[in-house]
């Protein structure tokens, strides 16, 4: 067994969270600017 797949995914998850978030953001400023 090696290490890898736990890094990848807790990369993955650590990118999903920063895209949800941008999401977010981006949602958010549409919202506040129509």
């Amino acid at each position: 067994m090696n290490a890898v797949p736990k890094y990848d995914s807790l990369v993955f998850h650590e990118a999903a969270l920063k895209l949800r978030t941008r999401r977010q953001e981006i949602l958010a400023n549409n919202l506040a600017n129509s």
